[in-house]
């Protein structure tokens, strides 16, 4: 019993207890303005449109005017549709005494539901209904003009949209480019049409090499390169041929190359995942210049025909490069140094089947060799065991003194040992990458740049995502090849602070700057960066927040957040 008192005591506590009205429902209730009235507005306005259907249906049967009329199912609809968005709105908290005007200006035309109106485009007679649209002026529309205006209004957006698709589907391809979209080059303009309609070419005609390799690329962007639009690019004296994506190209088309050219020195055939032993082979035997070459993903080419090909070629080579492939292991590259003693290049570049270091010791036998590539090399198990610290100074302590180029991307167990070993035997070096190899640290870095005078400054540097890497490192940088450094590419190089970003206005030389996810860059660094950097036409800025620019003083900022 004294549980149910308690009880009742709670309700009427409840019944008493009001929440904080607002000065236009206190004004409303002051006026009789109440929910219980404008249930009853609704409830007259609900009969006189009964009244009028009633009234327009005897109108019908003496007048042939075409008058559109609400349905009893429509009514029905039309009631539910209010109660409906009365409840949403109830549950979001508006009281139904203060929202009342708000709710009936969302309906729009709800309000006046039930009365009788013109077509504001064909003149027809119609009753409102709450699904009754309005046209750009304002007037309403009957449901024949409503169905034809919506239908326009889809048209148009689905319209809106591809033009949007086209503008972000360009804005992509810009950013691949590293360019900014603007007015295109007469040139540029003319290399898309030739793109776009390849497969109408029969031939170029005179076009110089340059543009061919252009054409080459653009079209290897684009996946249009096949066994037919590949033969555009052979002719018989050719001596360079470039094929940046040839995953379209059967193994039967490759040996057009040699068959039309025979002439060839250089070759390049990037994504060959058809290029067959019978291919290779074929090259060896029908490519007498050949000189250069650079294979990218010749996953199908067995150790056999490895052997073979440097066997007949080998002692020609002077070029040589091979990526994405896991049929090159420690015995493939002990025959590359048996046969090919005259490379003065060589690229190795994710060779998933190298398992430890004892190959890479053997390239310390290439005594003339002036550019070395050794990156991501291994698979996730021994990556840190193929390219060492030991192994790149006995490398470097053979061939050190004649090295130009040295690329160690991904070379993760490679320390400052190496850096120190550079320092040593390096003297000519100009190109030097050292992408994701995090263990070097910022005093290594230091120590390799400060004072280095056996070495005149690099061309290219890459100390991307070298987290490690600080102002004092970047300091050195600056003050050895600031009179030589052309590319820098500091992405990811997060604890750089404006203190040294702001130094970079002395490379004055300086025409490619990475500096992606470097989050002290701002407009204003970049600002100053563009006006005294006379031969800059490139930054790249991604995930930097605080850069908004594009383009200043003939720089193109690629990556700026919009």
């Amino acid at each position: 019993m004294a549980r149910a008192r308690r009880n009742n005591g709670n309700q009427r506590g409840a019944s008493e207890v009001q929440g904080p009205n607002s000065a236009l429902t206190s004004f409303l209730r002051e006026q009789g303005i109440t929910t219980e009235a404008l249930a009853r507005r609704n409830r007259e306005a609900e009969e006189n449109a009964q009244q009028a259907r009633v009234a327009t249906r005897r109108q019908r049967q003496d007048d042939d005017e075409p008058i559109a009329v609400l349905s009893d199912d429509s009514e029905v609809e039309q009631a539910e549709l209010v109660r409906t968005q009365r409840e949403k709105r109830r549950r979001a908290g508006f009281s139904d005494d203060e929202d009342e005007e708000e709710f009936d200006d969302d309906m729009g035309s709800s309000r006046f539901t039930g009365k009788r109106d013109t077509c504001n485009k064909c003149g027809t007679g119609f009753i409102i209904s709450v699904y009754t649209i309005q046209d750009d002026m304002g007037g309403n529309l009957c449901k024949g003009c409503s169905d034809s205006v919506l239908d326009e209004r889809r048209r148009k957006q689905k319209k809106m949209e591809a033009t949007a698709k086209r503008q972000r589907k360009k804005l992509a391809q810009a950013l691949l480019d590293n360019k900014v979209l603007g007015v295109p080059s007469l040139q540029e303009i003319t290399m898309n049409v030739i793109s776009r309609y390849i497969e109408d070419v029969e031939a170029f005609g005179e076009i110089g090499y340059a543009n061919l390799t252009k054409l080459s690329r653009i079209l290897s962007r684009r996946r249009k390169l096949n066994n037919q639009t590949m033969k555009l690019f052979l002719s018989p004296g050719a001596r360079e041929l470039e094929y940046w994506d040839c995953s379209n190209i059967t193994a039967d088309a490759y040996n057009m190359i040699p068959a039309v050219c025979p002439t060839i020195e250089r070759l390049v055939l990037g994504m060959c995942g058809q290029l067959t032993g019978e291919n290779l082979v074929y090259f060896a035997e029908k490519l007498p210049n050949l000189t250069s070459i650079y294979l990218d993903g010749p996953f199908l080419i067995s150790k056999d025909v490895w052997t073979i090909f440097f066997e007949t070629v080998g002692s020609k080579l002077k070029e040589l490069t091979i990526k994405n492939t896991h049929r090159v292991d420690e015995e493939t590259i002990a025959f590359i140094l048996e046969n090919c003693p005259n490379l003065t290049h060589l690229g190795l570049s994710r060779l998933n089947a190298l398992t430890d270091a004892s190959p890479i010791y053997l390239l310390a036998e290439l005594k003339h060799l002036e550019s070395l590539e050794l990156s991501d090399n291994g698979d996730e198990k021994h990556s840190d065991d193929v390219v060492t610290d030991d192994a790149m100074a006995s490398i470097l302590q053979s061939v050190g003194h004649r090295l130009i180029s040295l690329n160690l991307d991904g070379c993760t167990s490679l320390t400052d040992n190496t850096l120190a070993e550079i320092r040593r035997t390096c003297p000519k070096l100009e190109n030097l990458s050292l992408r994701s190899v995090e263990d070097i640290t910022n005093q290594g870095v230091y120590d390799l740049f400060h004072n280095w005078t056996a070495n005149s400054g690099l061309l290219s540097l890459s100390l991307q995502r070298c987290i490690n890497v600080e102002d004092t490192a970047l300091n050195a940088v600056i003050n050895h090849s600031k009179h030589s450094l052309v590319e820098l590419d500091l992405n990811s190089v997060g604890l750089l602070t404006k203190s040294s970003l702001r130094k970079l206005i002395d490379i004055h030389n300086l025409t490619t700057l990475n500096v992606g996810f470097v989050r002290k860059v701002d407009d204003t660094l970049l600002n100053q960066l563009c006006h005294n950097c006379k031969h800059l036409s490139l930054i790249q800025s991604w995930g930097n927040p605080n850069i908004t620019l594009t383009f200043v003083n003939g720089v193109k900022i690629v990556g700026a957040s919009l």
